[in-house]
């Protein structure tokens, strides 16, 4: 038996018949002991449960934490949200359906929703006259125009303009102050300002064609271009822009040779991190400017997400390996993956909290963990997982290969207690579900169910037999039961038209790499 490179991450290229790889609930995981039984395996992205809700809201449109506290936007109102699960109502801000910026001192939270501003006196500020719990909203005359995002750096708080090249500084550890310090013009760039991020204390301005980053240098206006801090890449998402593994990550806008890639900065010098597969499926998108992001860190993994609500679909990169997965909530009615329900992230009382982008509902974010003898965090909060992992093209320069059996490799024995009952109301094992395509992926065959073993039988294996012959071949497995699939390997028995034993063909790159 063979393998031949099933565990992997997404990439769909032009032409299916060259690669239609993806990976979709699934993400990969290097083996760093390199003793392991393959070199990288297939583990379940998280699942949701709820942690708390505001009936009957549209979105969950923004969340952060400072000094131990959570705060949330939901629709039009601002919340802290407590260890319990319970939401305490602030204030209500402004609502245009866009995520909500929010940033904080330790004195202060800022909001900009809807092109306002909103503070928060998180504690008292004497010598302001501030009390706790005041909210004090920033008249719209004190801008140029609505304000797009904040940021916080070096004590001062920061507003960027929408459709403009203008920002604003605070008065320092003020943000109900914006007059002192006034506004700056970016003119190294003739665009409009798309988005700001604060990194490193220094304010990244990502305009549309060309970027410009700015340090506290201390004189009379706080903030000034760094030397050589000019970027040649712009920023295509609003809403996009994160902070992740010591850098800032990007979706490139327009310019004058194309758009929609992924950036990461690796200093002043944009990287890029998208691949073919990627930028072919975002430049197919009605708009890729609607994209809304979060990064978040767990298990040693650190993940970009990114919703596209137009095209309802989520890519993932994970710095770790440096490929891209897809996730997806699974539409039972229609039998179709739309973009997955988190929009927005924080972390506090040892939890990830994310943001529901069609309801009020903040969800614990958790890798499946186990129950007893069931589990934990492996539906989105009651709606089935679908996982689904289309593997590499199996062929020999065209030749035909007769397939004798399939094993996957994977953990088994681990179906809930009580089990799983099937559609006449019979006990079940949790289930996975092969199929094929004989012409390059074009169309598929029916599906082949298997049982992963009853809970406890962790010898019993995943077998097809009798799978037929193919020029090409591209496998696709799919399970969607509640348990934490977790994918080893694939091991193919097959064998060439002379009657050899099959082997995959090596890659080009990898013949060339044991020349060199």
């Amino acid at each position: 038996m063979s393998r031949f490179g099933f565990v992997g991450g997404t990439y769909q290229s032009q032409a299916v018949n060259a690669d239609c790889q993806r990976c979709m609930n699934w993400y990969p995981e290097t083996i760093e002991s390199g003793l392991g039984q393959s070199q990288m395996a297939l583990y379940p992205t998280p699942g949701l449960a709820v942690f708390a809700q505001v009936a009957g809201a549209a979105q969950v449109r923004g969340e952060w934490t400072i000094n131990g506290r959570t705060f949330s936007v939901i629709d039009a109102q601002l919340y802290e949200v407590l260890s319990t699960g319970a939401l305490t109502s602030i204030t209500s801000v402004g609502n245009d359906g866009n995520p909500v910026s929010m940033v904080a001192s330790p004195q202060q939270l800022l909001i900009a929703s809807a092109g306002s501003l909103y503070v928060y006196q998180l504690q008292a500020q004497s010598s302001l006259g501030y009390v706790a719990g005041q909210v004090t909203p920033i008249p719209g005359a004190t801008f140029v125009g609505p304000v797009l995002q904040v940021g916080y750096s070096d004590g001062f708080f920061i507003a960027l303009v929408a459709t403009s090249e203008t920002y604003y500084v605070s008065n320092e550890f003020d943000a109900t102050n914006w007059t002192a310090n006034g506004d700056k013009i970016i003119s190294t760039y003739p665009d409009n300002t798309v988005s700001m991020i604060v990194d490193h204390r220094e304010i990244w301005l990502l305009g549309a064609k060309a970027s410009e980053v700015e340090y506290d240098s201390g004189n009379i206006f706080p903030f000034d271009t760094v030397p050589g801090g000019f970027v040649e890449q712009g920023c295509g998402a609003q809403f996009a822009t994160v902070q992740l593994d010591n850098s800032i990550f990007w979706i490139g806008a327009r310019n004058d040779q194309g758009s929609g890639i992924a950036w990461r900065a690796n200093g002043y010098t944009p990287t890029r991190v998208s691949t073919f597969a990627v930028e072919r499926a975002w430049q197919s998108y009605p708009l890729i400017s609607d994209a809304r992001a979060f990064s978040y860190q767990d298990q040693g993994h650190s993940f970009w997400v990114i919703n596209f609500p137009s095209a309802q679909a989520t890519w993932v990169y994970d710095v770790a390996t440096g490929l891209w997965h897809e996730r997806g909530y699974w539409n039972q009615t229609t039998g179709t993956y739309q973009a997955a329900l988190p929009q927005c992230h924080t972390f506090n009382f040892g939890k990830h909290l994310v943001g529901d982008r069609q309801s009020g509902t903040i969800y614990q974010m958790s890798t499946p963990v186990a129950a007893g003898s069931t589990w934990n965090f492996i539906t989105d909060a009651g709606n089935p997982i679908r996982r689904m992992r289309r593997a590499p093209h199996i062929a020999n320069e065209h030749e035909k290969i007769f397939h004798y059996s399939l094993e996957i490799l994977m953990e088994t024995g681990i179906s809930p207690q009580p089990p799983l009952l099937d559609g006449a109301g019979n006990p079940r094992a949790a289930q996975i579900t092969l199929r094929w395509s004989d012409d390059g992926g074009h169309s598929w065959s029916n599906g082949q169910d298997r049982s992963i073993g009853q809970s406890g039988n962790f010898k019993h294996r995943v077998m097809f037999r009798r799978l037929g012959v193919s020029r090409d071949r591209v496998y696709e497995l799919v399970g969607a039961d509640p348990v934490p699939y977790r994918i080893v390997d694939a091991y193919l028995k097959a064998s060439g038209e002379t009657g050899q034993s099959f082997k995959p063909q090596k890659r080009l790159a990898k013949q060339y790499a044991e020349v060199a």
